[in-house]
């Protein structure tokens, strides 16, 4: 399984494939790494105790009830080596770090597979699922969901929560584009005290566009399951340079503000132009069959799914530009690709080389 980002054994000139905040590091992020050089024969604080301090205040919860680590993957890891269910369940396409962090345990793997016709969103029969399984004892989503870019619908959400917690069931929520969405309010962080059984989990790395600094945190009321996850964190997990640009981070209001509005600007100009069949200048149809032009799956955050039948991946990679071909998602197959959503300038490049590939094909 690749990952988006992959410019270390590629030629790239823009990268769309990997799903950060557009706008870049804010710049106080980019100053706090030059100053940290200055510090470096210093430990980092154990507790991290300043950055929680500050998350709290961010969300208004309880600085007690919140964990951080070297980005979000390392939650999921320490999550499934605390809790080490026998099965876990995971709809799919989805994010495969879940899957890893799963398998490092030995987990039974249970995959709910999300349908084409309802555009990849999570539907009730993922409750029917769940009822008729024995021994799931993990479920792991993400709202919005990655690569298809859409909200879990509350009331599904709601009701798997409460069959969750019913059946000691501990749900990990990934909400790691959450704050890039059209609605970020739809968090369900502030919900903590309604399902003890409930992990939110979290990254500086998409919204503040600082992907190789490493910063995640998680939030969960429930103590005991705090607990076992902080025991499998290893000591000093988040670096000095980690905390001090996560702290300056929060403190730029304007930063999300301004990432969001770009996004939702230049996503519409994104979808717009690919649900235009290629070579005719007539729009698509939203639900086309395969071989009809694209199909542009909604999306509510700062990356798009599109199926094509054109090799889009590899003729774009020859023009110094690199997408996400998620043939490799669970769930998905060959002719599925996802798109950051980037500046207009970028993007209106993106679309004519998609133009010219399709003309090449």
């Amino acid at each position: 399984m690749s990952h988006g980002g992959d410019i270390y054994n590629n030629k790239v000139k823009i990268d769309f494939s990997v799903n950060v905040a557009p706008l870049g590091a804010p710049d106080a992020v980019r100053e706090s790494v030059s100053k940290t050089s200055e510090e470096l024969e210093k430990y980092p604080d154990y507790n991290y105790t300043a950055l929680r301090k500050a998350i709290a205040k961010y969300h208004n919860i309880k600085p007690e009830n919140i964990l951080c680590g070297n980005g979000a993957s390392e939650i999921f890891m320490a999550t499934a080596h605390a809790l080490r269910p026998k099965k876990v369940l995971i709809p799919i396409p989805s994010f495969y770090g879940y899957q890893r962090a799963a398998g490092a345990v030995s987990s039974e793997l249970i995959f709910y597979q999300m349908k084409e016709d309802k555009n990849y969103a999570l539907d009730e029969e993922v409750l029917d699922l769940i009822k008729d399984t024995q021994d799931i004892e993990l479920v792991m989503l993400a709202n919005p969901n990655n690569p298809v870019g859409n909200y879990i619908d509350d009331s599904i959400l709601n009701r798997l929560l409460d069959e969750c917690k019913k059946r000691k069931i501990v749900v990990l929520l990934d909400e790691c584009f959450m704050e890039l969405s059209d609605n970020p309010s739809d968090s369900y962080i502030d919900m903590l005290e309604q399902w003890n059984n409930l992990i939110v989990v979290r990254a500086f790395t998409k919204t503040f566009a600082m992907p190789a600094l490493r910063l995640g945190y998680m939030v969960c009321s429930n103590d005991k399951i705090l607990n076992e996850i902080r025991r499998q964190l290893p000591e000093w997990n988040v670096s000095l340079a980690a905390e001090r640009a996560g702290l300056l981070a929060l403190q730029d209001t304007s930063y999300i503000e301004n990432a969001r509005t770009l996004i939702k600007i230049e996503r519409e100009f994104l979808i717009e132009q690919l649900e235009l069949s290629p070579g005719t200048g007539e729009r698509g149809e939203k639900s086309c069959p395969k071989g009809r032009g694209f199909r542009v799956y909604p999306s509510v955050t700062n990356f798009i799914m599109f199926y094509s039948d054109i090799p889009l991946y590899d003729l774009l990679l020859e023009e110094g530009i690199l997408i996400r071909d998620c043939s490799d998602f669970k769930g998905l197959s060959k002719g599925y690709y996802r798109i950051a959503v980037k500046n207009h300038e970028d993007n209106v490049l993106l679309i004519d080389k998609i133009k010219d590939a399709v003309n090449k094909s």
